[in-house]
């Protein structure tokens, strides 16, 4: 675990302007579109309605956009792994090579971010399932279909699955109760709909602090499965996946 954390906080103090630049637009949006459900919300009477629109805008959005931004990010750090260019319109283009299996892969981890979303407190750790984990991760480094990613993931994962697992449940839970702790404070100084606005922009802009550094996690424990399933690979391999997916 300390190796884990020590090798992603690397990743990410090196990679901390282009992460930031790829993700703060991202996280704007979420801003934007939550901030504006909130100030329609206040002038609805429908229980269901407000229900609905929360679910959608504050659990659904945020995780289809966090996760083509974490999977956009790995290709970002590991072309800079293999001394390529750092670019965030550059790593965003990456997941137009499979297209059709990225959707898959945002859709798959959205599921996941719903289904413990909704769940108290589970809801702190939600953000742990964007990307999907391994999945997306694999069908955007090794240009693989989802399909292929799916049993290429569970053929490195087998045995480890739930140290892989713990160790991004621990990790998520620490940003999360950092980002509490930060809000916390001024919430109670604040009335209902101001604590709704103040919390939705302290998420956006934490998550654009500390989402590329779980991108860095996920990415670093991807790394060590595959160097332990995958005989010869490193670098060399690395750069022929990358110079692969970019055509």
């Amino acid at each position: 675990m300390t190796g884990v954390l020590r090798d992603s906080g690397h990743l990410y103090k090196r990679n901390f302007l282009g992460l930031f630049t790829l993700f703060a637009p991202g996280m704007a949006l979420v801003f934007i579109a939550g901030s504006l459900w909130v100030l329609i919300a206040a002038n609805l009477d429908v229980p269901l309605l407000l229900q609905a629109g929360s679910i959608f805008w504050f659990l659904l959005f945020p995780s289809l956009i966090g996760s083509a931004l974490i999977l956009a990010a790995h290709a970002l750090i590991a072309e800079g792994l293999v001394g390529g260019e750092t670019n965030p319109r550059r790593a965003l283009s990456a997941l137009k090579a499979d297209l059709p299996s990225v959707v898959q892969c945002v859709l798959l981890g959205s599921t996941g971010a719903m289904f413990f979303g909704v769940l108290r407190p589970l809801s702190l750790i939600f953000f742990v399932w964007w990307g999907p984990p391994l999945i997306g991760t694999t069908t955007v480094l090794e240009n693989r279909s989802f399909p292929d990613a799916w049993t290429e993931t569970r053929r490195r994962a087998r045995g480890r699955l739930g140290r892989v697992i713990l160790t991004l449940l621990l990790v998520a839970f620490l940003l999360a109760i950092l980002g509490f702790a930060l809000v916390f404070p001024i919430l109670l100084a604040l009335s209902a709909v101001a604590q709704t606005l103040f919390v939705i922009l302290i998420f956006a802009i934490v998550s654009a602090l500390v989402l590329p550094f779980m991108a860095a996690v996920e990415l670093r424990v991807y790394f060590d499965l595959r160097a332990r399933t995958d005989e010869g690979f490193g670098a060399d391999e690395l750069r022929a996946d990358l110079a692969r997916h970019t055509g």
